[in-house]
């Protein structure tokens, strides 16, 4: 599979029709177990940083994530 596709993606919808059931694979039964829902598996070294990390914040009384202040030298 990592010959043809760098990741693969499992969404909430299909982990919801798949979680619990038997599935044919290639003649044989297998389940999925061991991923979550919206959850991708990387199966090649193919990510590259965007950039300097960043720290995200929760602040109390604001909406969503802060990226925190850098501090200047």
């Amino acid at each position: 599979m990592a010959r043809d596709y760098d990741g693969v993606h499992l969404s909430v919808a299909g982990y919801l029709l798949t979680a619990g059931s038997v599935l044919d694979a290639a003649g044989m039964k297998t389940m999925l177990a061991g991923w979550a829902p919206a959850e991708t598996w990387w199966l090649n070294d193919v990510l590259a940083p965007a950039g300097e990390p960043a720290t995200w914040t929760a602040v109390p009384g604001r909406h969503g994530w802060q990226v925190q202040a850098t501090a200047v030298p």
